[in-house]
């Protein structure tokens, strides 16, 4: 930590060659906890006579805005007239953000023209933007926020009927539904956007190579009386849904025998 006496050149405080700088301490650098600024804190700061600690470790956001020389943050949340300003860049790396929104994290060395905001920066980044988007459980509905201070409100007429859309699942979370439960909720979501839908049957096996097996029924055994009344049962369920328009008795037999 240096010590003397400083005086002010274009509104930034610095020692001058006539200054004496002695070392008040001596010790390891350790990253700072930023005292993080709103646009009405730096509205004050700017419009102050009487000038904020030096040396202060600050951050806000803002759009970086590059002119040249001048090193900018503008359009700053909450912000009138304070605006940010980069002081002294050891590199000009940052200025690849020119245009973006960024965080800016340095320390305050004075105010010029009443209303830049002058910073020794220790670091500068991109804020990027997260977008949108909502996250639909067996049980819960989420909408993250877009980015670092947005929100989004998400609204439904009537939240029971959206979650069972989606439950295949019962109320623990892990045990699955019955097969009837979960046809007639993928029904209700075909009905609601007006799909209509057949039944593909290629075995009561319930197996999607059913077709392959040398009797049309496959291992399971199901017997021909057994079939015939699930046909009947399915037609009576259903004979007044015209989301269901049908089903197969048997889709491509090809086995031995079929």
């Amino acid at each position: 930590k240096l010590a003397g006496s400083v005086v002010v050149y274009g509104g930034v405080y610095e020692f001058n060659n006539s200054t004496t700088i002695t070392a008040a301490t001596e010790s390891n650098y350790v990253a700072e906890e930023p005292v993080v600024l709103s646009g009405a804190d730096m509205d004050a700061r700017v419009a102050s006579t009487t000038p904020a600690q030096l040396s202060t470790y600050v951050q806000y956001e803002g759009t970086l805005t590059v002119d040249g020389t001048h090193y900018n943050v503008t359009s700053i949340s909450g912000a009138t007239t304070a605006k940010g300003s980069i002081s002294y860049p050891i590199d000009t790396e940052f200025t690849s953000l020119n245009g973006k929104k960024v965080k800016v994290k340095g320390y305050y060395v004075g105010i010029s023209s009443s209303q830049y905001y002058n910073t020794l920066i220790g670091s500068i980044e991109e804020i990027v933007t997260t977008e949108p988007s909502v996250e639909v459980s067996t049980t819960t509905i989420e909408a993250p926020a877009a980015g670092l201070d947005g929100t989004i409100d998400v609204t439904y007429n009537n939240l029971t009927d959206v979650l069972a859309e989606v439950q295949f699942v019962e109320a623990d979370g892990k045990t699955l539904v019955d097969t009837k439960t979960a046809w007639e909720v993928i029904l209700k979501k075909l009905k609601k956007y007006g799909i209509k839908c057949f039944i593909d049957v290629h075995s009561p096996h319930a197996d999607n190579s059913g077709h392959v097996w040398n009797t049309w029924y496959g291992k399971a055994g199901v017997t021909t009386e057994s079939w015939i009344k699930s046909l009947v049962w399915m037609a009576n369920e259903y004979k007044n849904d015209d989301t269901l328009l049908g089903f197969d008795l048997e889709n491509e037999p090809h086995g031995k025998g079929q």
